[in-house]
């Protein structure tokens, strides 16, 4: 079984919860087992990204009142970063953010499905194309 580790960069409890019943069932199912790690603002994010060597990224837009592109710029910015797939998830559909995603280095960018099965199905997509 192959280990892939997983940073969540998400500040809503509700979605956290989400995602910890998503990659627990699959834990279960899949043939790789996911360690998960969350922070919830910018300071912690850049202190985590420095110390775990991670396999993916999800990370939400908005971080409280700030956005998590800063960060992400930053660390996609030095090379011992570069390939590292960042999936922007977010509740915005605007042009504008999908577009500053991208610009800041994310590797997608996605609305986050408003139903919890949709939102799995979504997740699931994303761990077969990286994974």
């Amino acid at each position: 079984m192959n280990t892939k580790k997983i940073l969540i960069f998400e500040d809503n409890d509700l979605d956290i919860d989400i995602y910890k019943i998503i990659f627990e069932k699959l834990n279960q199912e899949s043939e790789n087992t996911f360690s998960i790690h969350y922070v919830k603002d910018n300071p912690s994010f850049l202190e985590i990204i420095n110390e775990i060597e991670f396999d993916l990224i999800l990370s939400d837009l908005r971080i409280g009142m700030k956005t998590s592109l800063e960060s992400i710029k930053h660390i996609t910015s030095q090379a011992k970063f570069r390939g590292l797939p960042i999936v922007v998830l977010s509740s915005s559909n605007y042009d504008q953010d999908i577009t500053q995603s991208i610009e800041a280095g994310a590797s997608h960018f996605a609305t986050k499905p408003q139903s919890f099965t949709k939102f799995r199905e979504y997740i699931e997509k994303i761990i077969k194309t990286y994974f």
